[in-house]
């Protein structure tokens, strides 16, 4: 049971100075001789003074036990006790104006907020001076809470400690030591009062409340703190169907769709622990992220050798999982993007970016139907859509086999359903567009830069390698920015042309409606809208970088097919000048001279 403060703290017992005499002034008790301990400390002015004490016995060594007070919401993961790592805040109250409240004692005796924490120990080492001895009868560390004020103070063998805690109202303290034993006999409580000071006994149960000897009721346990493994729940729960054919026949349980997890295996421990709880060890996490850089490196320039061989190790399966996970932590979900691209992507990305400046184009008549403007309208289309005839290396895959009896299986990269993964990257990067817009706490990866980062490379490599069809390039380059890369208006809706002028009002209206009416549609607000970090700005210049690459593509191959269809027409005009000077019977010498000059000269000079 807990010791609990007052609701409101008084300004007189709050006005005492920490560290002061427990002990009331002599003249206070000199008409209290006579009358009993209780009415001794009713009458007094420390009438809401707790105490406990904690004897630590000789060869146990100080330093490895801690004496204080814990909060109810007070966890211990480790197997030891460090006081620095107990998470501390500073609480300071003011009003709009900016003053600050000094409603506290604390504020008006230190000047600063009030300390919220879970945890007020004191280190028993600590209470002995330098010079001073062993003491045969151990170290006796007490522990004083004042209610009223809501100040603990701690003593050594009756001596005060300069630490002192203080805590808000109605706070709930429970008595707690830590001690790693290095003796038989390590410590034990004392509720033994000191003069003017209540035992710990009559704060803590309602029958001993008016009564000043240390007593305990019987069948008292001291609760000890135990070491709790947490286990992670899935997020989704099993979808079990259950049915009976008929009276005669049993139950039929099946389960359709089971549940998949990822789970990391620890050889030296001989256990394995899901990868999502990777998020609460750091070292692990790390470690893990390391690993996965690792497998990127080895596999690079192209080592298919290497590449192959992981793929025993990190499967389709896995990588599907990992990049679709919502919950998978920032650096592992780089991790496996990166990997993902390195293994499968990023040999034949590599090779088409690499004749990203070289124009090979075939004379064949799907050259010859491209054209530089996509309609009659004389504008320039997206970037990026629209046929493209150059000459670009060969997508080729090979599967993925970890023993092969020649050098043949290695010689390109594992194969990878891309179908799947262009499917799922569109899908991924219009939720996390329409996440982004939303402003949420909690992305995907922990921050925006985890949640875009890795979404934009794998879609920029998977654009490369030429994945993507119209559609769902015009789908994506919504997403970057609506009001730049939207699709020309109708016919008839550039023909409409509205009675009367809506007024600014009258449009918002509207546009609040049909935002309202279209609550599940794509945001109208682009990722370039949007405040990103710098490493998703980069991505977002390599992207656009690559789109307008393709944009001068398209227009090369426009130039090439429009310059053969024009040198097709200037041959035959000309063809159709020599037949009719040929074909002329009463053409002087001199006319025809002329005519045919120009058939006489050097092509360069013809045209």
């Amino acid at each position: 049971m807990p010791i609990e403060c007052a609701e409101v703290f008084s300004k007189t017992a709050a006005g005492g100075i920490p560290g002061a005499s427990l002990f009331g002034p002599k003249n206070d008790l000199e008409d209290y001789d006579v009358d009993s301990d209780f009415e001794v400390l009713m009458k007094t002015a420390h009438g809401h003074l707790y105490y406990y004490s904690v004897r630590i016995f000789p060869g146990q060594e100080p330093a490895s036990v801690w004496v204080g007070w814990i909060t109810s919401d007070f966890h211990q993961y480790d197997t030891g006790f460090d006081l620095d790592r107990v998470r501390t805040v500073t609480v300071t109250l003011g009003d709009e104006k900016g003053k600050v409240h000094e409603s506290f004692a604390i504020d008006s005796l230190c000047g600063f907020g009030i300390k919220r924490s879970n945890c007020y120990m004191v280190c028993a080492g600590e209470s002995l001076s330098p010079g001073q001895g062993r003491n045969n009868n151990g170290l006796e560390i007490g522990c004083v809470v004042d209610t009223a004020s809501g100040l603990l103070t701690f003593t050594a063998n009756g001596k005060e400690l300069s630490t002192y805690y203080q805590v808000e109202p109605s706070t709930k303290l429970f008595p707690a030591v830590f001690a790693q034993a290095t003796s038989p006999n390590v410590f034990q409580f004392e509720l033994g009062r000191i003069k003017n000071v209540m035992p710990l006994s009559a704060g803590l149960f309602k029958s001993e409340h008016k009564n000043p000897v240390p007593q305990c009721p019987p069948r008292l346990h001291v609760q000890f703190l135990s070491h709790v493994l947490w286990s992670r729940m899935p997020n989704q729960f099993l979808k079990v169907d259950v049915s009976r054919i008929s009276e005669r026949q049993g139950w039929l349980v099946q389960c359709v769709e089971p549940l998949q997890f990822m789970s990391l295996h620890i050889p030296e421990e001989n256990r394995s622990v899901d990868i999502l709880e990777l998020t609460e060890q750091e070292e692990l996490l790390k470690f893990h992220y390391h690993t996965l850089r690792l497998y990127s490196a080895v596999c690079a320039l192209g080592n298919h050798r290497v590449a192959h061989a992981l793929c025993s190790h990190v499967d389709e399966p896995q990588l599907l999982y990992a990049i679709e996970n919502k919950y998978m932590p920032g650096l592992l979900r780089a991790g496996y993007y990166d990997l993902l691209i390195d293994i499968h992507l990023s040999s034949y990305a590599t090779a088409r970016l690499m004749m990203n400046s070289e124009f090979i184009v075939p004379m064949t008549e799907e050259t010859k139907s491209i054209t530089l403007f996509p309609d009659e309208n004389k504008k320039h289309g997206l970037p990026g859509i629209g046929l493209s005839t150059s000459l670009r290396p060969r997508m080729q895959f090979s599967s993925p086999s970890f023993v092969s009896i020649n050098n043949e299986g290695y010689q390109h990269s594992p194969e990878f359903p891309l179908d799947i993964l262009k499917a799922k990257t569109i899908q991924m990067l219009t939720e996390a567009v329409k996440e982004g817009s939303l402003h949420a706490r909690d992305p995907v990866g922990g921050t925006t830069e985890f949640l875009f980062v890795p979404l934009i490379k794998l879609f920029y490599t998977l654009l490369i390698m030429g994945i993507f069809h119209n559609e769902d390039l015009k789908h994506i380059l919504q997403l970057i920015e609506p009001s730049v890369f939207k699709e020309a208006a109708g016919p008839e809706e550039e023909g409409e042309s509205p009675e009367k002028e809506p007024c600014a009002e009258d449009s918002k209206l509207e546009g609040a409606a049909e935002e309202e009416n279209k609550g599940g549609k794509r945001s109208k607000e682009g990722l370039l809208q949007m405040k990103l970090p710098e490493p998703v700005k980069l991505q977002m210049c390599l992207l656009l970088q690559y789109l307008c690459d393709c944009q001068v593509r398209h227009r090369i191959e426009a130039i090439v097919a429009f310059s053969d269809d024009f040198v097709a027409k200037l041959q035959d005009n000309q063809r159709f000048r020599y037949n009719e000077v040929m074909q002329a019977l009463n053409m002087s010498a001199a006319l025809t001279a002329r005519k045919t000059k120009e058939f006489r000269s050097p092509p360069q000079e013809q045209v």
